[in-house]
C-alpha cells in the first residue's frame, strides 16, 4: 500500500489544498498518510475505501481521516464525474486546531463521527462558497490563507460534532450506539472483542471513554449484560445455572458465580429457585 508522508511544503505551510476530479473509471489507489486530511465532496458521487469498507458518498458528503486510516477514492459507478475539495493537514496542526475548537468539551477526535453530510442550507451554501473561493484563488490570500482554512475546518468539525451527539448524550455517539449493538444476544456472547470492533476505536481508547462516561470498564460493562442475561434465563426457568452461564458467554463457573452474587446478592441457585416456585416453568 501506498505511504504518504509530510513534504516540505506540508511541514513548513501547515496546510496543503487541491481540488481533486475523477471521471468514470478514474481514482486514487489506496493509501495511507501520516498528516490528517479532509474533504468535502463538491459534485457528483465519490467512491470510497476506507478502512476495508466501502460506500458511495454523495454531494455534500464531509470526510475527516486520521493519521493511519486505508483509503481509496475514485468515480462511484454510474456517475461520470466527481469533484472533491481536499485539504491535509499536519498532525500537530490538526491537534492544536482540535483542542482549541473542542475546549471544555472534553471530547478527542476519535469522539466524532469520521463521515457526515453538510444539511442543505445556508451552512452548506456558505462551505461551499468557501471551498470554491480557496481553490480559484490559491496562491493569492497570502497570510489569511491558514485562517481561511482553519475556519472552513471548524466549520466542518462543528458538522461532524452535531451529527455525533456528543453535545445533547454526553457520551459520544458511537459508545452509545456500540453499547446499544451489544444487547443482543450474538454480540455479548461474543465478548469484549465484538464490542471493540462495535466502537470502531481502539481498546485503549474504549476504555478510557468508557470509565469517563460509564464509570466501569468495557470488560465491567459486558460482565453485566451477561450477568442480566442469565437472571433473565433463571428467573423465567428456562435451562439449568450452567447451561445459560455458557450461553451467555461466562467460561469460568466459578468467576460467574462470584460475579454474580456479588451483583444480586443471592445465588445463582436461589434465583433458580425463586422462577421455580413461581411457576415461570422450565427446568
Amino acid at each position: 500500500m501506498l505511504h504518504l508522508e509530510a513534504n516540505s511544503y506540508l511541514q513548513q505551510e501547515k496546510y496543503l489544498y487541491h481540488s481533486s476530479e475523477y471521471h468514470a473509471g478514474e481514482g486514487f489507489r489506496p493509501h495511507d498518510h501520516e498528516f490528517c486530511e479532509f474533504f468535502v465532496v463538491l459534485e457528483g458521487e465519490l467512491e470510497q475505501t476506507l478502512n476495508g469498507r466501502s460506500a458511495v458518498l454523495p454531494a455534500g458528503t464531509v470526510q475527516l481521516l486520521l493519521p493511519g486510516d486505508a483509503h481509496g477514492i475514485g468515480c462511484a459507478p454510474g456517475c461520470k464525474f466527481v469533484r472533491i475539495f481536499n485539504c491535509n493537514v499536519l498532525r500537530e496542526e490538526f491537534q492544536k486546531e482540535f483542542l482549541h475548537f473542542s475546549a471544555e468539551l472534553e471530547i478527542a477526535p476519535d469522539d466524532l463521527l469520521a463521515r457526515g453530510m453538510i444539511p442543505p442550507g445556508a451552512r452548506r451554501k456558505l462551505i461551499f462558497e468557501d471551498c470554491e473561493t480557496l481553490l480559484a484563488r490559491r496562491g493569492k490570500f497570502g497570510r489569511f490563507r491558514n485562517a481561511l482554512l482553519r475556519t472552513l475546518l471548524s466549520q466542518l468539525l462543528w458538522v461532524l460534532l452535531r451529527q455525533s451527539g456528543v453535545e445533547e448524550n454526553g457520551a459520544p455517539k458511537w459508545l452509545l450506539d456500540a453499547c446499544a449493538a451489544m444487547h443482543r444476544e450474538e454480540n455479548f456472547r461474543a465478548g469484549l472483542k465484538r464490542l471493540v470492533e462495535l466502537s470502531g476505536r481502539t481498546q485503549e481508547h474504549l476504555n478510557r471513554t468508557m470509565r469517563k462516561h460509564f464509570g466501569m470498564t468495557p470488560r465491567g460493562y459486558l460482565t453485566n449484560l451477561r450477568l442480566e442475561a442469565v437472571f433473565q434465563e433463571l428467573i423465567q426457568g428456562r435451562c439449568d445455572i450452567t447451561s445459560a452461564a455458557f450461553r451467555a458467554g461466562f467460561v469460568n463457573l466459578a468467576g460467574f458465580r462470584r460475579a454474580f452474587r456479588k451483583k444480586y446478592l443471592v445465588s445463582p441457585r436461589q434465583i433458580k429457585e425463586l422462577g421455580h416456585h413461581s411457576g415461570s416453568g422450565g427446568a
